[in-house]
């Protein structure tokens, strides 16, 4: 038989120049004066298609709407919101991830005010909530800025020409902060404004009033100013000598430094197309594999070039780096391949179960005169046109398959209604029922303990456990710490060799399940509080650290088919969801018609679980969706189910 293997080659990620200031050209400006005569801080909403300018002299947020994303030409005032109310002198700006929490720093406070927005990203629907304050740190604050997950917070200061890290023990809520350190940048800045960090956090940028320049830090640790040194500056006094505020686009090839001289935004380019380091790459697909047993594997069809497979053990191994089809950006030929293999590692293949068969009318010629189907002593007969491989036992009168014969099968044989003429021959039909079952796998009735392996330091509330395709990362999600907690383990799926290795905050209290796409890119986490699916895009696959939140228009509610979801899963190519919980007490399946799109979600049909248990917790499936697993409070136990069809609860 055959399977195929589909691969995909993950572009080789360098933007030209992006978050590279040395490579910045100036684009054009977007005047606010209209709105804002002091201008003096700059945001952007997640797709860059609004825009937000922070002002002393209104002492509001003016937003805008840009129907270009991140094209401020295309910029249209559309309202604004006052923070008079709170502070009399705002200077910096910032938004939580999904646009529900937008937060205002000032010196006439001294503190950072937190607002809550009904509508994301929608100003007009801010109110206030509560505010920190600063002056224990610093007197005149001026920029801010969060790390990815709201963990951490940041305020630049003229007062003490600094940066002060706080540390937030619940994400993006201001009431949690505490003071970590500070980073003094008065060698490059004495009048320190806005402040920046590229994605992973590994650089940072400050822009400031004195010397009319954005200086870039380097970080060895991502999102720890501790560790930051000094790398180069770019000088934007040609367009304007007071500058305030800084800020990117999503990749870093745009560049916005918010001015008071021309009461205006800036925009640059640190797109360099002279010298492009972009490639993309076409799939690799349909690598065919021919299988002779469970211990050969054929000759592959359509590997690419730089890519092996070596077979062992039913474990396939795929590895190396394509020479594949791609253009760099801009159209510049592109020569050879680029990329690696995002499929690299193992791929466990089971034998693969011969096609039931019948075989019908089979005669078999008794040298008696009785017409029975059990063969007794020593008289027996043979088959006529007997299948290949299969033999009668003339003394019992079983009938076998070759020893050699890939998989069991279950072999019956009856008798004819019609018995032959002669009264020394019937027919015979065959039937045989595929009853693979390799070493146990998947069989829960095989399965004795070995070991176990502690959480308590990271969470003592733990909920839900996933690992990354080769076993080598095993993930926690909890409630202690409503975060994901990464381990590593050096020997895979060997618990006791796993080590702790960093954590991920979610937006939910309660979080008790989670999953990742097949590639580890997606990360999603439900909760029993919010009852949302919340999505967390990944820049580097299976590593928690670059997670990000998707956003509120990418999340999935499922309040209305169950109020306590414990645990998830996917099929294997993402187009359908299970979610079990233990209010319903069952299992519900959703169809997704874009794969792991959960936005994309809608509900189909459900199967409950409770004759077998109350209080399920979490749920598996085998890898061909054949086999169904829930775990459970009430039996503290593991519940196998069989599908018919594969991955069609209704059939479990």
């Amino acid at each position: 038989t055959t399977f195929n293997v589909t691969l995909t080659a993950t572009n080789t990620v360098s933007v030209n120049g992006a978050y590279d200031i040395s490579t910045a050209t100036y684009v054009q400006n977007f005047s606010v004066a209209a709105q804002e005569s002091t201008p003096t801080a700059i945001s952007f909403n997640n797709d860059g298609t609004k825009m937000y300018v922070l002002g002393d002299a209104g002492n509001d947020v003016n937003e805008y709407n840009l129907t270009t994303a991140f094209d401020v030409s295309t910029g249209s005032y559309v309202h604004n919101f006052s923070v008079n109310a709170q502070e009399s002198y705002p200077y910096g700006m910032s938004f939580n991830n999904d646009g529900t929490k937008m937060f205002i720093t000032g010196y006439s406070g001294d503190d950072v005010n937190e607002y809550s927005l009904s509508t994301a990203f929608d100003v007009s629907t801010a109110s206030y909530v509560q505010r920190f304050i600063v002056s224990s740190q610093e007197s005149t604050p001026r920029g801010m800025a969060f790390n990815n997950d709201g963990t951490k917070m940041y305020i630049t200061g003229s007062a003490g020409q600094d940066l002060n890290e706080y540390s937030l023990s619940t994400a993006f809520d201001v009431s949690t902060a505490s003071y970590v350190q500070r980073f003094l940048v008065s060698s490059q800045e004495t009048a320190p404004e806005g402040i920046t960090f590229n994605n992973d956090g590994t650089k940072m940028f400050i822009v400031g009033s004195n010397g009319d320049d954005v200086n870039e830090y380097s970080l060895s640790t991502a999102f720890d100013v501790s560790t930051a040194s000094y790398v180069q500056n770019f000088s934007v006094a040609a367009q304007d000598t007071y500058p305030t505020s800084i800020t990117f686009n999503n990749d870093g090839t745009k560049m916005y430094v918010l001015g008071n001289t021309g009461n205006d935004l800036n925009e640059y380019s640190l797109d360099n197309p002279t010298s492009p380091t972009v490639c993309v790459n076409s799939a690799i697909t349909n690598i065919t594999f021919n299988t002779t047993g469970a211990t050969g594997i054929g000759t592959p069809t359509n590997l690419p070039t730089g890519v092996t497979a070596a077979w062992s053990s039913n474990v396939l191994t795929i590895s190396g780096t394509p020479t594949v089809a791609g253009t760099f950006a801009y159209s510049v030929p592109l020569t050879g391949g680029c990329g690696t293999v995002a499929a690299t590692g193992t791929i466990t293949v089971l034998p693969t179960e011969s096609p039931a068969f019948t075989y019908a009318s089979a005669t078999y010629c008794e040298t008696d005169s009785d017409p029975s189907p059990t063969v007794t002593g020593t008289s027996g007969g043979t088959f006529s046109a007997t299948p290949s491989g299969l033999s009668i036992n003339a003394s019992t009168g079983a009938i076998d398959l070759d020893a050699s014969t890939m998989g069991t099968y279950a072999v019956k044989y009856v008798t004819s209604s019609s018995i032959c003429a002669d009264s020394t021959t019937f027919n015979v039909t065959l039937t045989a029922t595929n009853t693979v079952s390799v070493n146990g796998a998947y069989d829960i009735s095989t399965a004795t303990y070995i070991q176990d392996f502690s959480v308590a330091g990271q969470d003592i509330d733990p909920k839900g456990l996933v690992f990354n395709n080769d076993g080598t990362k095993m993930y926690v999600v909890g409630n202690y710490g409503n975060d994901v907690n990464e381990y590593s383990l050096s020997t895979a799926f060997d618990v006791s060799t796993a080590s702790y290795v960093t954590l991920k905050s979610v937006l939910e209290t309660y979080p008790s399940g989670m999953s990742f796409n097949n590639d580890g890119t997606k990360m999603f986490v439900i909760g029993y509080n919010s009852d949302h699916i919340l999505k967390y895009d990944l820049t580097t696959a299976f590593d928690i650290s670059t997670a990000s939140y998707a956003g509120n228009a990418e999340r999935f509610f499922v309040r209305s088919q169950e109020s306590t979801p414990m645990g998830m899963a996917f099929n294997n190519d993402g187009t359908k969801m299970f979610i079990v919980g233990a209010s319903g007490d069952e299992v519900n399946e959703y169809s997704l018609s874009t794969a792991f799109d959960v936005s994309s979600a809608s509900h189909t049909q459900l199967f409950s679980v409770l004759a077998q248990d109350n209080d399920p917790t979490g749920m598996a499936f085998n890898s061909d969706g054949t086999k169904m697993f829930i775990t459970g409070n009430t039996g503290d136990d593991v519940n196998e189910y069989s599908l018919s069809t594969a991955f069609d609860v209704s059939t479990a």
